[in-house]
């Protein structure tokens, strides 16, 4: 009797356990299927936030500031554009020499891609030739960036070149040429 008594509570605790391990499974199926669609989300966020920002680099910086109306005013007057920003807000710079850079966001991403179209204009004049206009990039990017200079450092700047975001042979080019 105490062997039958032992099996039964022996079967009655493996089905309880197996009953136990296929709940957790399920439960963690539910969890890593909603933790996907918030970085889904987070990601679809973040791409549409990067196409209305836009990235102002070398803007003077002043004293009690309002840097909202001071991007307004380099899209006026400097690339003769009116457009009305939702937000613009400037980053510590990490050298003291340079201003810090400008992040703001435009209402739309139209408005964004005809600052880009008309960005050009801003060598022409005479207050705001040293500002650049670029587009917002996402943490990655940056990041990406980041490691490729860093190779370029270790490998050595005299033989990798880096224009945009690309890493290049310097004279790779030149030789291909002189062997045709």
């Amino acid at each position: 009797i105490e062997k039958r008594v032992t099996e039964k509570v022996k079967e009655y605790i493996n089905e309880k356990n197996v009953q136990a391990y296929r709940d957790t499974n399920q439960k963690i199926k539910i969890v890593e299927e909603r933790v996907s669609q918030c970085v889904k989300t987070f990601e679809g966020l973040e791409k549409q936030k990067s196409l209305t920002t836009f990235v102002v680099k070398n803007l003077p910086e002043g004293a009690n500031e309002n840097i909202k109306q001071k991007v307004e005013a380099v899209l006026s007057e400097g690339m003769k554009f009116k457009c009305k920003l939702s937000e613009a807000k400037r980053l510590q710079s990490h050298n003291q020499k340079y201003p810090g850079i400008v992040i703001a966001t435009c209402q739309s991403h139209d408005d964004v891609e005809k600052i880009m179209e008309k960005k050009h204009r801003l060598r022409d004049s005479r207050q705001y030739h040293n500002v650049m206009i670029t587009r917002d990039k996402s943490r990655k990017e940056r990041d990406d960036d980041a490691n490729l200079r860093a190779i370029q450092r270790v490998v050595g700047e005299d033989r990798l070149g880096l224009r945009g975001s690309r890493l290049f042979v310097k004279g790779q080019g030149a030789r291909q040429r002189d062997s045709r």
